[in-house]
This record gives C-alpha cells, structure tokens and sequence, in this order.
C-alpha cells in the first residue's frame, strides 16, 4: 500500500465561540411530575451582552417547526422558557414564558432539537438520549446544559435535574463538567473526490486547510489538494473535503489536524486514516468478547479487520442465534460510511463511556442497541447487511483461563486472527496488566513469537515518576502471577496481584501506597513474585526496591 499524508490545519474565523442564543434546559418527559407543570418546556438564554430579536426563529426537530412572532424579544443574559401556547400560563410563575403555536413533541427516548434564525440558520443545536440522563429516572426530570461558558460543547455537557420538583426552568446552574471524553475524529472516503471527517464534537469555528505531505516512517507520501470543505449538519462536527485530485484504489490516506476549536479550546495533534471502501470481506473477525459485566457495565465486541481492504461498518451486522439456533438480533454497525481499516482493532457497545472507564483508550463505538449474550454461554454473529454470515462464535465461560475464578468484567480474547473462530483453544481470558480487557486495541493475549525469558529473570522492576514499574515476561502462554509487597523487616504491606491471569509479557505499576491507600513511607522495600501454571512450573523472585517520593 502506498502512504500518503494530507495534514489539515483548522484556522479561526467568524463568529467566535458563536451561539449568541443556547438552548439550557428541556424537559422530553414531564408526566409523571415532580413538581413542575406536567409538560414539555425548552428554556433558551441569551448568552450576549445585545438584545436579540427573535422574530421569525423557529424551534424544531426536524418534524414540526414552531415559529417565533413578529416583535419576540430576549434581553441581554436572560432567560426565556418556550412551551405550547396553550399551556404558557402554567409556566409564568417561573419567569419570562413564550408559548409557540406548532410546539415541537420531544421524544422521550431520543431527540435533536435546534434553533434557525430569521434567516433559517442554525443558532444551536441539542441532541439527547436515554444515556443523557446517566442511569437516573427519565420520568419528570428535565435535562440541563451543565457548563455555561462552553454552550457548544457536545460531550458530556447534558446533566438530568437534581432538583426535587425535577427541573429548574427559569434559573441558570452553572455545574462542575469533569472526565470529558476526549476529542477524537475519524474520517471515510465518499467516493474518489469526497473525503468526510467526523469529530465526536462541534466545531465553533469554520475550518480553513492547508495541506502538505508528510513523512510516515519513510519518504514523504504524495499530497493532495483539498479545493474547499463544508459543514454538513445542524451539528457542525462533520464536514465534507472536497479533493481536486481523486483518491486512488488500495492506498491509505492519513489526515492529520493540527488545530480544531471547541468553544475557546484549542486541540491539536489528531490524526485518523481512510481508505476507498471495498466490497470484500476477507480477514474480518470477531477478536474479542466481553459477555460477562458488571451491573452497571454493557457488553463488548470487538472486529480486527486482518485483511487488506476497507469494509464500510454500514455493510456490516452483528446478533445472536435464538433458541432454534438460527441468526437473531441483527443490528447494523453503522448509519454513515465510516470503515474498518485493514489491522484496525474497533469495538461496539452500547455504552462507551463505561468500557474507556473500566479499560481504557481505545477505538470504540456506540451503539444504540446491541443483540443480548448471556454469561454462561452464548454465541456472536457477524453477517453482511444481506444477512449472509461471515463469521459465528459460540462461546462458553469455560473458554476462560481455568484460575479465572469469577469471570465477570474479564473479556475473551482472541488468540490468532488467522484461525478458526470457533475453537475453544483459540481463546482466552484477557490478561490482568490490561485489568483483563483490550477493547478497540491490539490484544493482550495475541499470537506471535514466544519471547526469550531465563526463568530468573521473569520478573523485573524499574523507576518510574512517583511509581514502581513491573514487567513480567515467560517463555511460554499461561502464567498466573501473584505479588506481595514487605518492608525490609518482612511485615507484608500489600498484596499487588493474587493469581492474575498473564499474557506472554506485560507490565503494571505500584504506586508506593499500603493496602489501605496510605502512603508509605520513604525507604527500601522487597517485592516477591510468585508465578505457576497448569503443568505445575513454579517461579519465584525477589526484588529490592526504593520508595523515594
């Protein structure tokens, strides 16, 4: 495959952070209520030092469009509460209140909802669903923009009401936002002219380009030019590139973005691949299989695409098999034309934020829904949007390494992509340095050469920032580790590891605390590694460490 780098600079222009008019609160389900009116409200603020006119705004949701009247005004840094006309009365007591004939139904389980100006330009845009309320009630409680000074934020900006009454129209809550997703992008080829880029935010500032080739590893790939681009939706986190040379069959084209805006935050340094989709699937699997989560965690399943094209997501679905054995559940992966690109890793579920919290960075995408797999036994489809199968894995718990006590949050993973799928032995349990999951990156448990390890040396340490860091390497698959922390008097101070399931090597860190969490001391310190497997090989080693933080 040929490289080629297309380096994208995203530059400032027009209207600042814009939204002049944010939309603060909303409440999809009012009934039954908590206190308030039991019926739907948008309250809208405007976020300017002018006032605005809003004669002929329109609210919508893009099935029903309530115009604003002639002379409707909003104050500068004042609120405004919008509702059907004839229930406007009932929202007076809480401030200023317009009611608009035409009042758009806001769904309860999902729902986009913008203002256009006069001019039938999108002001702001809100897009909601069952996730936006984070597990709590839905029934009579509103959904609020919880950072203020960023109204144009997308990613976890939305916060349910925590008031009793179940919302708090007419008042302004400024709210802590902590533990953003990070901003990411992807992009896909549309045809051989039209290249699409995709940020899981808005852009509040219309790009500019500059594009130059750059060195990958090697020479510098050839550059393409980008004649123009434009946004595409009422979001503005998509935008269309449009070449002036065509994109060329089997070659990788790497986009980088030097600079995107976020209301006033700048952030650089993203970097996304595409290719022209394929119609083959060749090499596409299943690679691994979380089917076990907590309560409060979804499922997971991860696809390598260990081929050598580009399979558009869209043309692809994943299921179960019913009780009669036969494909159930089918659901596509995709509504745009974004690809898994060949030796790319890319994991489904339906709830993200929980699988990048409990393991990590890695290339996830959400799901509306997802096909159910029980914990004891189940099987993973994955077919063709024609319903053609490409691939089934029956699974079982006792694929799980056999010390794997208590299987809940530890995934499956696949160990050679290149065999079959359906083999027992060609899956394993996640290893415990990986906190026994790899979703969206390269397994931890993965086939390639044994590494060389002499038995004493299995175990390693070395200095880290305010950390110990441990490596662990064998010479052959299917070790359990367990480390214990003393003090040079031999008191046992922490248990870092009991059993752990390994991978051929990994490592992990001690961040020098006792059990308890409390810091320890200044000094030397002795680490016993213990480690066995199923054929009764047994290792041991100590080592000396010094805690100097």
């Amino acid at each position: 495959m040929i490289l080629c780098v297309m380096a994208l600079l995203m530059l400032l222009c027009c209207r600042g952070q814009g939204f002049p008019v944010a939309i603060t609160e909303l409440m999809p389900d009012p009934s039954p209520s908590r206190g308030l009116p039991a019926e739907e409200f948008v309250e809208i603020w405007n976020n300017s030092s002018d006032t605005i006119n809003l004669g002929g705004w329109v609210l919508t949701n893009g099935r029903s469009r309530a115009k604003f009247p002639a002379g409707s005004q909003l104050l500068p840094d004042s609120l405004l509460l919008l509702c059907k006309l004839s229930v406007a009365d009932a929202f007076a007591v809480y401030g200023r209140v317009l009611g608009l004939s035409g009042f758009p139904a806001l769904s309860n389980e999902g729902d986009t909802v913008w203002l256009e100006n006069a001019h039938g330009i999108v002001v702001h845009a809100v897009g909601y669903n069952a996730r936006s309320y984070g597990g709590v009630a839905v029934d009579g409680r509103s959904l609020e923009l919880a950072d203020l000074a960023q109204p144009c934020r997308l990613l976890g900006n939305w916060r349910p009401s925590t008031d009793s009454s179940g919302g708090n129209p007419g008042v302004l809550r400024q709210r802590i936002t902590e533990n953003r997703p990070a901003v990411s992008v992807y992009a896909f080829a549309e045809n051989e002219s039209w290249v699409q880029l995709v940020f899981n935010e808005r852009a509040a500032r219309a790009p500019l380009l500059s594009i130059k080739a750059a060195a990958a590893g090697g020479p510098p790939g050839s550059a393409l030019t980008v004649d123009s681009m434009a946004p595409l939706g009422i979001m503005h986190n998509a935008w269309r590139l449009y070449l002036h040379e065509p994109l060329q069959p089997g070659t990788v084209y790497t986009l980088s973005v030097q600079q995107f805006f976020v209301c006033d935050t700048v952030y650089t340094g993203m970097v996304t691949n595409c290719m022209l989709p394929d119609t083959s699937f060749a090499g596409l699997v299943l690679n691994e299989i979380l089917f076990d989560p907590p309560p409060e965690g979804a499922d997971y399943i991860e696809l390598f695409n260990n081929g050598v094209y580009a399979i558009p997501l869209a043309s692809l679905l994943l299921g179960n098999r019913d009780k009669q054995g036969k494909p159930a559940g089918l659901r596509a992966l995709a509504v745009d034309g974004r690809c898994i690109l060949p030796g790319e890793w890319m994991a489904f579920s339906t709830d993200t934020a929980w699988v990048r919290q409990r393991y990590g960075a890695g290339n996830l995408v959400e799901l509306p829904s997802m096909a159910s797999y029980p914990n004891e036994s189940g099987a993973v489809l994955l077919a063709r949007s024609d319903g053609a199968l490409i691939e089934a894995v029956d699974y079982e718990v006792g694929w799980h390494h056999p010390l794997v006590r208590d299987p809940e949050s530890v995934a499956l993973e696949r160990i050679d992509p290149s065999a079959a799928g359906n083999l027992s032995g060609n899956w394993t349990s996640s290893a415990m340095h990986t906190r026994y999951g790899t979703p969206g990156r390269p397994n931890s448990q993965g086939a390639g050469a044994v590494p060389a390890a002499a038995e004493a040396k299995f175990f390693q340490t070395e200095m880290g920032f305010r950390e110990i860091i441990l490596h662990y390497r064998f010479p052959e698959r299917g070790y359990a580790l367990s480390v214990t922390v003393y003090d040079f008097s031999g008191r046992e101070i922490r248990q870092l590891v009991r059993n752990g399931i390994c991978a051929l090597e990994g490592r992990f860190t001690w961040n020098g605390h006792a059990e308890n969490g409390r810091v320890l001391p200044p000094g030397p310190y002795v680490l016993v590694a213990e480690a066995f497997n199923l054929s009764g090989k047994t290792l041991r080693v100590r080592r000396a460490v010094g805690i100097n933080w």
